[in-house]
């Protein structure tokens, strides 16, 4: 249960980890897929950005070869979709839309926080001295604030954290409630607290980007001796994630202020209108945390939603300084932008979803200043968009082979001859890597990852 919070990266600005690039490494082509290319970038933000299938050491070259191998795939299946006409499918040329707004409000993000991040000696060394140490913790966890207060409460008045543990989970010693980290591998606010611990504390309620977790330390094992030339061979890697959290901060406060007077407003009844017939398609668990079993509503409960409505469709859901969006507007949107549903309960659904409402309102008028700004046609624009328009086109060319009876595996083999592949092996092998995996979002509620999952030939989600 390591994945509870190790490996998710919900900030404001991950995609701004690539902004200490020179323009000569973002241009530096990696290969050519016929008469497309795959970019140093592309190949650093995918690996970093989003787990690879089980199995793919990335530390290796036999790794990194099956890594570009399904970034090939990738390619040649959008190749295909392009000659097929798939291109313009109205629900991908709406998704494109979609994902180059959210670009253009990152390139925003960047330009506002570039100059406002400085790195310091002291904190690389301080981070690698962190490195260097290996916590082991237990932790209780929940998406109800409320009841992680109610368990600190009991810890306080003396009920011994293990006893908690039973009364939780049926078990004094339950596999999922321990975890090891170093510095680097879990989110700031948690190893804030547990680097001021000793062993046999507990920590205050941390909110984290899934809910809320209490931490007992209990242990803390020193792994190697710090040199120098360790140090030297780790500094870059450091650098850059204190840089990505650094700018995580100073972008959220320049949304901040940004959105300090665009006047948001959510009317309320409409509001339970809508969530009530959305509810219809939830079957509502408990048990299940906000994260666990992720489900987007599919473009048939939307449609069979609108008609439920019919009578609102044109009525003003939400209103901002300068426009609004119909309950139309918004059902499109919370199913192409795959808004994900809470399931733990009604409530915890409507709270989750007042508060997608008010990021996709911020990231459209942030969007909006973006292009104001000329801000579209910047290249690491353009490049982000490239990517999710390629993937795309991959899921809409496998679906159709699918369809109709062709395997997607053999398909790819009677293509992949039509195009040359190359890259040196000592290249490959020698692109830097934090070695971290982690599945990042741009944003503080899990609605767009920040590159698409790794092309597999048995998922897809676009429809003809």
């Amino acid at each position: 249960m390591k994945s509870r919070f190790v490996i998710l990266l919900p900030t404001l600005a991950a995609l701004l980890l690539f902004c200490g690039r020179t323009q000569e490494q973002d241009a530096d082509v990696l290969l050519t897929v016929g008469d497309r290319a795959i970019m140093v970038r592309d190949f650093v933000q995918r690996v970093e950005m989003s787990p690879l299938p089980v199995g793919i050491d990335i530390n290796t070259l036999e790794g990194r070869r099956r890594a570009l191998d399904m970034l090939v795939t990738e390619k040649v299946f959008a190749a295909e979709a392009e000659q097929l006409g798939l291109h313009e499918n109205p629900v991908f040329q709406k998704k494109v839309r979609s994902v180059e707004s959210s670009a253009v409000g990152r390139e925003l993000y960047h330009e506002a926080v570039r100059n406002e991040v400085w790195i310091h000696e002291d904190e690389v060394r301080d981070a690698f001295q962190k490195m260097n140490e290996k916590l082991v913790v237990r932790f209780l966890q929940t998406a109800d604030q409320e009841v992680a207060a109610a368990w600190k409460g009991m810890l306080d008045d003396g009920i011994p954290f293990e006893r908690l543990l039973e009364e939780i989970y049926g078990r004094t010693d339950p596999g999922d409630s321990r975890v090891e980290f170093t510095w680097g591998q879990a989110e700031p606010a948690i190893e804030e607290a547990a680097y001021r611990m000793d062993a046999g504390e507990v920590s205050p309620v941390i909110q984290v980007s899934n809910g809320y977790l209490i931490l007992k330390l209990e242990n803390r094992v020193r792994e190697m001796m710090s040199t120098e030339e360790h140090f030297a061979s780790r500094k870059a890697t450091i650098e850059k994630m204190i840089r990505r959290r650094k700018e995580a901060l100073r972008s959220g406060q320049f949304v901040e202020a940004f959105m300090k007077d665009k006047r948001v407003v959510l009317k309320g009844r409409l509001f339970i209108l809508v969530a009530e017939e959305l509810e219809k398609w939830i079957d509502f668990d408990e048990e299940t945390e906000s994260r666990a079993n992720v489900k987007m509503f599919v473009e048939q409960e939307v449609i069979l939603t609108e008609e439920r409505v019919a009578d609102h469709l044109d009525d003003a859901l939400v209103t901002f300084r300068g426009g609004e969006w119909t309950v139309r507007q918004f059902l499109e949107k919370i199913w192409l932008q795959e808004v994900p549903i809470n399931r733990r309960s009604s409530r915890a659904f409507r709270r989750d979803l007042q508060k997608a409402i008010r990021m996709m309102v911020r990231d459209a008028l942030l969007a909006e200043e973006g292009r104001r700004r000329g801000l579209a046609q910047r290249p690491r624009v353009r490049a982000d968009v490239a990517i999710w328009r390629d993937n795309f086109l991959f899921i809409l060319a496998k679906n159709r082979m699918m369809a109709e009876g062709r395997d997607p595996r053999l398909a790819f083999r009677e293509s992949a001859a039509e195009y040359s592949a190359f890259v040196d092996a000592e290249r490959l092998m020698n692109i830097p890597l934090t070695g971290v995996p982690m599945i990042a979002v741009w944003t503080n509620f899990q609605r767009q990852l920040a590159v698409p999952i790794w092309p597999q030939l048995g998922q897809g989600r676009i429809e003809d």
